[in-house]
């Protein structure tokens, strides 16, 4: 907003004229002023006989009004049906006893508002002369929710989905067994929802989690914008006096404990391409504590931007990263430290040796006033941007009263700041940042760093799930067993090799769901030397790529993309529906690497090296001789350099020879699932059926 100043040129050019005469000693810096207490104000407040706390804050600036209601509550242990909470908090908004999940988007939509519930908080929002109609709305399902069956297994199988795409997401790893090692699994915090806990949740239990917690008692209401103290009474008064008061169980839990010694938490993911870290610990920080402030500026200083020290290291200095952060939580349970990156596999073990080095840093380094300066100037001054929100002035009153905290703590918030010491952040990063007693949580291709651990401490493996297992199987292939013999076996596994050299042409068709659309896959091979294939959604081509002869194209989205030697020479590599049968004619290089495994099951991985000079690794079955994973040449992306991993499931016999009828492709992170859907052999394909 631009200040408006009274016209007193005049004087105030008097007044500049005199101050010519005294120039101002530049020797030194001036001295700051001191901080100011902030005029954040204080919202009106009252209470329902039934104990509900509201607070109401007038801001008429637009028509619009928000109203946000909390529980405050313990954590809930979730044991074998891990999940129901949060499952709770959504399907509440799928239905009421008076009206159905449709109805009621019917209804908030004509409106043109929004009525939001998680586990432990509901809120609504829309224009002040439609808000009563809309927070009746949500009275209706804070107070009348059905629970109906139906929604849940709406719930349950979108919960289920995502569960199944995050399982080999290394960042969904590395969150669970962080959670796993730094709290406990006997803690609510240490709980992993996974397939089995979601399959085991019913109506009861999201019913009996709903009647025991939510109670008017512990709950706290906001009412933000376009209404006066009294009608926003009026309004609570109307519709949640109703709402009956009783008794909410407390819950405590083992306090989570630092680790005696810096311990090594490893997840084997051979596809990865770079590691993921985080080295976390548990910390008693709770809401309103003054040693909140210095710990806040310590972390600044550590790694809260890229002007952090982590982020200066690792990355600026050395390059091992696209970013390092630190972060500290403030719970009123359990808090926690962390610093974190994702650093190039090659670089594992010095990237954490320099983790290490600047949390010791910050332990043994005194800040200079000069950097604790800058930094408090930037915590102050997102402090103050913050003010603007009149939901935050309500946020911080709801807080005050929630946790216990001091009356002043955000009044005096910047006086508070301005008074850290760079004694008072070396205390804070002594008492919360210890490197000897810390749990460091890697995911990653653990065959090529594991080896460079020892020197960190040492090292438990676990699953993507948090279960501790046994270390990856990794040994020399037997006397005598070669990458040939490995692929003799295999195409005796599929067929034989007489059987598949009669095949001439192969067509598939195949299909998959992407983001809730059906992606169909075409794929046709003619022997020796052509390729078809495209993928498409609704009717158009999304990406096509075709081998005709000695001439190789992609297109994407109907566009071409340039092709060049080398990619062409990849191109005609892969044409072919049992590369294997090709492996022995020269070109290729292959390379027995060891025995793996995949899925739990032992496998021979080779690396196999084509006639463009590219490598991907290849994992038969040692027992069957069956391909079960193939990865592809690292491929640089605006995330960094990824591996695509292709699972090859369901091996069915069709004219005799065996092709799986699943790949689960992993591209990143994201997940396709790939069905086949009807396989001929020997068709009839003419080279005209590999044009664009």
């Amino acid at each position: 907003m631009i200040k408006k100043f009274p016209v007193l040129f005049f004087p105030v050019l008097l007044i500049a004229a005199a101050l010519q005469a005294q120039q101002p000693d530049r020797s030194h810096a001036p001295l700051p002023d001191p901080a100011p207490a902030v005029n954040i104000g204080t919202p009106d407040s009252f209470t329902l006989a039934n104990g509900l706390k509201v607070f109401v804050v007038e801001n008429h600036k637009l028509p619009t009004v928000t109203a946000s209601l909390v529980l405050k509550l313990d954590p809930v242990l979730e044991k074998d049906k891990v999940g129901y909470v949060s499952m709770a908090g959504s399907l509440m908004r799928r239905g009421t006893t008076t009206r159905s999940k449709a109805e009621l988007d019917e209804a908030i939509d004509f409106l043109g508002g929004q009525v939001r519930t998680g586990s432990r908080s509901a809120s609504c929002s829309g224009l002040q002369k439609n808000f009563e109609q809309i927070f009746a709305l949500m009275a209706d399902v804070v107070l009348h929710p059905s629970f109906p069956a139906g929604e849940l297994e709406k719930i349950r199988r979108q919960t289920l989905s995502g569960l199944a795409s995050a399982k080999d997401d290394p960042e969904s790893m590395l969150s669970n067994v962080a959670a796993v090692v730094t709290y406990g699994a006997d803690h609510p915090y240490g709980e992993v929802e996974t397939e089995a806990t979601v399959k085991k949740i019913t109506v009861p239990d999201i019913r009996g989690y709903y009647e025991t917690y939510w109670k008017p008692n512990v709950a706290y209401m906001a009412l933000v914008g376009d209404i006066t103290r009294d009608s926003a009474e009026a309004l609570v008064r109307r519709y949640f006096s109703s709402w009956k008061r009783g008794s909410v169980p407390r819950h405590t839990y083992p306090l989570p404990q630092k680790p005696g010694k810096a311990l090594i938490a490893l997840v084997d993911r051979p596809a990865s391409v770079q590691t993921n870290i985080e080295i976390i610990n548990p910390v008693m920080l709770k809401p309103g504590e003054a040693v909140n402030f210095p710990a806040a500026l310590m972390n600044a200083v550590l790694g809260g931007g890229s002007s952090g020290w982590l982020f200066q290291d690792l990355r600026e200095k050395y390059g091992y990263t696209y970013g390092a952060y630190s972060s500290l939580s403030v719970d009123p349970v359990i808090g926690a430290f962390s610093a974190s990156g994702d650093v190039r596999t090659a670089v594992t073990d010095s990237s954490l040796a320099r983790f290490m080095y600047e949390l010791n840093r910050i332990r043994d380094k005194t800040v200079s006033p000069a950097l604790l300066d800058s930094v408090k100037n930037t915590v102050s001054g997102n402090f103050a941007l913050s003010l603007e929100s009149p939901a935050r002035i309500a946020q911080f009153a709801i807080d005050v009263a929630m946790y216990d905290m001091p009356a002043d703590y955000y009044r005096d918030y910047l006086k508070s700041i301005a008074a850290v010491t760079p004694a008072a952040v070396q205390a804070a990063a002594r008492r919360f940042v210890t490197p000897d007693r810390i749990h460091l949580v890697m995911v990653g291709n653990a065959s090529e760093f594991a080896g460079k651990l020892a020197a960190f401490g040492p090292v438990q493996y676990y699953d993507g799930e948090g279960n501790k297992v046994a270390p990856p199987l990794k040994k020399q292939a037997p006397a005598g067993m070669t990458a040939s013999a490995v692929i003799k076996k295999y195409l005796e596994a599929v067929g034989g090799e007489e059987k598949l050299s009669g095949i001439k042409d192969v067509h598939i068709m195949s299909g998959a769901e992407v983001m809730g659309q059906t992606l169909k896959m075409e794929q046709k091979y003619l022997l020796p030397d052509h390729f078809f294939m495209n993928m498409s959604m609704a009717g158009h081509s999304v990406s096509q790529t075709i081998v005709n002869g000695d001439s190789a194209g992609m297109w994407q989205m109907g566009q071409p993309l340039p092709v060049d030697d080398k990619t062409k020479a990849g191109l005609k590599a892969r044409a072919q529906p049992f590369p294997e049968l090709t492996y022995g004619n020269g070109k290729y290089d292959l390379r027995l690497k060891g025995i793996e495994t995949v899925d739990g099951k032992a496998v021979y991985a080779l690396e196999i090296t084509d006639p463009s000079g590219e490598k991907h690794s290849a994992y038969y079955d040692t027992s069957t001789g069956l391909k079960l994973r193939e990865t592809s040449p690292p491929r640089k992306t605006p995330q960094g350099e990824m591996v695509q991993t292709a699972d090859l499931r369901d091996y069915r016999e069709v004219e005799g020879i065996k092709i799986p009828y699943e790949t689960i492709v992993d591209a990143g992170g994201q997940k396709i699932d790939i069905r086949v859907q009807e396989v001929k052999f020997n068709s009839g394909l003419q080279p005209g059926d590999f044009n664009p």
